[in-house]
């Protein structure tokens, strides 16, 4: 029978994966390609899976990786600037990081990678959802384009069209219901 096991972490320790990650981050070179980081993080996973050391509780949370690999490896979805910058960072600390515990002890060396995992999707939170969203999308609308005899590829601007008319609707209906609705706004202006 599975067993659920939780614990809080500390605000000091919080602060030390934090700084860890920092001076890490601060050894990436400034050239370093988003591609390569993926493959380097890939390659880690690969060997966590193979070696049989790896516990699955622990397994489970460092694959969960790929969702930054992905993301940078994505060229529809096409992260830029700061936002690139940072998922680089964090793939930078997984591909490179001298780990708290080394990953050749046997069940528990991966065990401090699953705990900065946790800590670094719970940061990326905001650029996972959009890519989730992003994909979701991308794979109905590639669905839908099939349907119709069309195989255009389906673009990041797409999805933001598809995004910026569901909020230009969604502004009309607040607007129209918020006239309509028992006292409403009476008056409108423009």
């Amino acid at each position: 029978m599975p067993m659920e096991i939780a614990f809080e972490v500390p605000d000091a320790d919080l602060e030390r994966f934090a700084a860890m990650a920092q001076r890490v981050k601060s050894k990436m070179p400034p050239d370093s390609d988003p591609r390569t980081l993926a493959e380097l993080v890939r390659v880690k996973l690969a060997g966590a899976r193979s070696s049989g050391q790896c516990p699955a509780f622990i397994l489970e949370r460092i694959q969960r990786l790929e969702q930054l690999a992905d993301m940078i490896e994505d060229e529809e979805w096409e992260l830029k600037g700061e936002d690139l910058t940072r998922v680089q960072g964090a793939l930078f600390y997984f591909a490179e990081a001298a780990d708290i515990i080394p990953d050749r002890v046997p069940v528990l060396g991966f065990l401090d990678d699953a705990v900065m995992v946790e800590l670094t999707l719970q940061d990326f939170e905001p650029e996972l959802t959009a890519y989730h969203k992003f994909c979701g999308f991308r794979t109905a609308e590639k669905e839908r384009r099939a349907e119709h005899g069309s195989a255009e590829t389906v673009t990041r601007e797409d999805w933001l069209a598809d995004q910026r008319a569901l909020l230009h609707r969604q502004m009309r209906e607040r607007r129209r219901v918020g006239v309509d609705a028992p006292g409403g706004w009476k008056v409108t202006l423009w």
